[in-house]
Order: structure tokens, then C-alpha cells, then sequence
């Protein structure tokens, strides 16, 4: 059990960092240090978890309009804004963590952001799908114009991650599955 008074501390401490963090937010829905800061998309992805985590989904739901509206037409997502035109860079990684934040938001959004958040994930796996290997490992697409096909630990938590988030979003065991998959051959590397 939490110290007396630790649970007050800590809530006044989460508090005030929302307060920061939403104080940040800019009008596209992203979180800037700076005005000119250029948001790296997975730290995104873990503000808008934390939002989501509190209850504050509104503006968690800004950070993933823009991830949706951010989305490249082969269902990809780069780095960060900047580099969104830029086709050399689209790394499963970092875009399973951002499409996992866009499942658990749309578990909780209204129908019409939950169908668009759904079409935007099912965009992604699309792309990803080549990515994943026989042996449940994923790679990680593209980094600097260098195709990566072999297995990378990442990628394969992230899309594991993804799959059962997947799962529960839609009540359809076959995500739950695939990422079952993932996760044994994750497990693996720790016999």
C-alpha cells in the first residue's frame, strides 16, 4: 500500500505535468519544447498513452488525428512531420507505437473517429504485413533508404503489442493470435 499522503503527492505530481504537457499542445494537435521543434512521432504516441491513461481524451484524440491525417496512401507513417514526404524513412517500430496509441484511443472514441482511427490501423498493417517473418520475428521497413527484412526485437514488440491492442478493439481473435506468434519468438530470446 502507497505511504500516507503518497497517492495526494502523486496525483498533484501527475496533475501538474498534464497541465505542462497540455500547455505544449499546438493547434495540429502535437506536443512542441518549442514552436519550431519538430515532433518525433512516437514520443507522441507515448504523450497521448499517458493522456488516455488519465482520462484526457480529447486531447489524446488531437495527437492521433494528426497521426491519421499524417498517414502516408501506402498506410505508412514517417518519423516525425518534417520528414513525411520523405519515402526513405517508414520504420515499423515507430509507427506500431504510434498506430497502438490510435487502437486504444479509438476504444474510447465515438463511432465516426473510431471507423476513421480502424481504417488508418488496418492502412498500416497492410503496409507492415510484408515486414512480419515466418518465425513471428518482424522487420523494421525502411531507415534512410536502407530496406531492413531481418528480424529486429523492436519492431516485433511493437507490432505484438499492436496485435493484441488490435484484438481488443475489434473482438477478433486472429490479431490476438498473430501477435501470440510475436511474442514466443520474443520470448525465445531470453532462453
Amino acid at each position: 500500500p502507497a505511504a500516507e499522503g503518497e497517492e495526494a503527492v502523486s496525483a498533484l505530481t501527475t496533475a501538474g505535468l498534464l497541465a505542462v504537457i497540455l500547455s505544449h499542445q499546438g493547434n495540429d494537435g502535437l506536443i512542441r519544447a518549442a514552436p519550431n521543434d519538430d515532433p518525433i512521432w512516437w514520443q507522441q504516441a507515448y504523450v497521448g498513452r499517458a493522456l488516455l491513461a488519465q482520462g484526457r481524451t480529447a486531447a489524446a484524440f488531437r495527437i492521433c488525428d494528426a497521426f491519421v491525417a499524417q498517414q502516408g496512401k501506402d498506410g505508412s507513417w514517417s518519423p516525425s512531420a518534417s520528414s513525411r514526404g520523405d519515402p526513405s524513412t517508414r520504420n515499423i517500430a515507430d509507427s506500431a507505437t504510434m498506430a497502438t496509441t490510435v487502437a486504444l484511443a479509438a476504444k474510447v472514441a465515438e463511432p465516426p473517429r473510431r471507423a476513421r482511427y480502424l481504417a488508418a490501423l488496418t492502412r498500416f498493417w497492410t503496409y507492415a504485413r510484408p515486414y512480419a517473418l515466418p518465425d513471428g520475428s518482424w522487420g523494421n521497413a525502411q531507415w534512410q533508404g536502407i530496406e531492413y527484412r531481418a528480424p529486429y526485437t523492436c519492431s516485433t514488440a511493437t507490432m505484438t503489442t499492436l496485435g493484441y491492442a488490435m484484438a481488443d478493439l475489434t473482438g477478433d481473435p486472429s490479431w490476438a493470435r498473430a501477435a501470440d506468434i510475436s511474442a514466443i519468438w520474443l520470448s525465445t530470446l531470453a532462453l
